[in-house]
């Protein structure tokens, strides 16, 4: 199922940017770890956000001013990962992962409803 998941995420990717929901249920259905699952996760974003980036330069889409503004914008996220990992190591694997799956209910219904 990997290469099928990898392509509807990419495709995904360069129509909406929007993979989130996509990659997260596959890699729940994996049934990882929970602290396997962020590492996955993380690895999976940085290498989609590194072209992604590259290419919305290339195009003109943005440019220095915005890679500098989300430089900066990288601050809170590392304080929100690190709120996030000191949540993580208190919840259980059960807890984790009605947590993910009721994330992914509220973005199926947000996007429904947008």
């Amino acid at each position: 199922m990997g290469p099928l998941v990898g392509g509807v995420a990419g495709v995904m990717a360069g129509v909406s940017t929007l993979t989130g929901p996509i990659l997260i249920a596959y890699l729940l259905a994996l049934k990882l770890h929970k602290d396997e699952f962020i590492r996955s996760i993380s690895i999976i974003y940085l290498l989609g956000s590194v072209p992604m980036y590259g290419t919305m330069m290339w195009y003109g889409r943005f440019g220095w001013t915005e890679v500098a503004l989300s430089c900066l914008a990288l601050i809170p996220m590392f304080v929100g990962l690190r709120m996030g990992r000191l949540l993580r190591h208190r919840l259980s694997e059960t807890v984790f992962r009605r947590l993910l799956l009721g994330l992914l209910t509220a973005l199926s219904v947000l996007l429904i409803t947008k």
